[in-house]
């Protein structure tokens, strides 16, 4: 979709390629409905994800049940404030690839097989990477780090 788009529009597009087609375009009102229908149903199971990610991570999955209730008006509150505010949703799009992708391709495999060697030796069993891999494996994390770093900055510098 956003290639057909862009190609119709050319540089003259904007970040939301829907905003681009009269208002009386039929097929441009089926594809609303359709995104509009994706992020209403999809919206409340990735906040449950996001909310009990968030939980995990501050080791709160124990606490009481008013936690679940604080932690779901606190990232509702936060989620919905950014949503108001940004009005780029091609700044958004190409922020998250700049971040996540340097994340995934670089700095997630190398913590999981340094996780991994160091679980088998603690094991006792024979560890996963040798010593120069255990080294380039090291070496990904921050690169990965200062490559999602540098992407972020470019695209808000792009912005």
């Amino acid at each position: 979709m956003r290639s057909a788009g862009f190609l119709t529009f050319g540089s003259a597009s904007s970040g939301f390629i829907l905003n681009n087609y009269a208002t009386a375009d039929a097929l441009a009102v089926v594809a609303r409905v359709g995104i509009f229908s994706s992020v209403t149903f999809s919206y409340p199971l990735l906040f449950f994800g996001l909310r009990d990610g968030v939980i995990g991570l501050l080791r709160l999955d124990g606490a009481k049940e008013g936690v679940h209730r604080v932690a779901t008006v606190a990232l509702l509150a936060l989620v919905n404030s950014l949503a108001c505010v940004m009005k780029d949703l091609g700044l958004v799009t190409a922020l998250g690839g700049a971040i996540l992708g340097s994340t995934i391709v670089y700095t997630l495999p190398a913590l999981m097989a340094l996780a991994t060697s160091a679980k088998n030796k603690a094991d006792g069993k024979a560890p996963l990477l040798g010593p120069l891999e255990t080294a380039f494996n090291y070496a990904l994390v921050p690169l990965g780090g200062a490559l999602a770093v540098i992407g972020a900055a470019m695209t808000l510098k792009a912005a």
